[in-house]
């Protein structure tokens, strides 16, 4: 069995999030690795940590990135990150529950 490359991915987004930015920072468990990386199923493409994708809609999103060794050995599953992008309003939920208790609570 070969000694296969495996990404690890060190920082993210949180995991629901009104910012429209992502950056992720990740290495490979083997030096001299280089990187390909993939958004919400579009194409692979080379990549350098830290990867920050901008002016992204609000939705659920996908990162993966798969580490390749020296050697060109792929790693057998990419790791993966999950969030979601709210979108960002004027009226936080909170300020809505207040008004509207204070709403239901008027003579």
């Amino acid at each position: 069995v070969p000694d296969l490359p495996d990404s690890v991915i060190d920082s993210s987004p949180a995991a629901i999030t009104t910012s429209t930015e992502a950056t992720f920072e990740f290495h490979s468990t083997k030096e001299n690795s280089t990187f390909t990386c993939q958004i919400d199923g579009n194409m692979w493409a080379g990549c350098l940590s830290p990867k920050t994708y901008t002016d992204l809609l609000a939705g659920t999103h996908q990162f993966q990135v798969q580490a390749i060794d020296a050697a060109n050995q792929e790693e057998p599953s990419p790791s993966v990150f999950d969030w979601q992008i709210i979108a960002d309003s004027t009226s936080s939920p909170q300020a809505v529950e207040v008004a509207t208790s204070t709403a239901t609570t008027t003579p």
